[in-house]
């Protein structure tokens, strides 16, 4: 089965510098292009990397900066929906 449907989905990424209003104009711009729906990432920095690294190495504890407070989410959401598009955020994995 062939499909001709294809869906572009503007992934954020840590892009957003933990500005709402930032986060809010990335929508807007991947609406204005033309992006079905958009991605957050959610992670946890402790589960992302072992202890022994976060301990030697403030490179990956500044990472923890990069969060996407989740306190922004239902904002996100909510301009996805109001420019019909979709919205997603990965969910936080423990790779440790």
């Amino acid at each position: 089965m062939i499909m001709n449907n294809t869906v572009f989905i503007a992934e954020v990424s840590s892009n957003h510098h933990r500005d709402l209003d930032r986060c809010l104009r990335f929508i807007d711009t991947a609406g204005d292009i033309g992006c079905d729906g958009v991605k957050f990432q959610l992670f946890k920095i402790d589960k992302l990397f072992a202890p022994e690294i976060l301990a030697r190495s403030e490179m990956h504890r500044k990472r923890k900066d990069w969060k996407v407070p989740l306190e922004y989410l239902s904002h996100l959401a909510k301009r996805c929906h109001e420019r019909n598009m979709a919205f997603s955020r990965t969910e936080p994995v423990n790779y440790c």
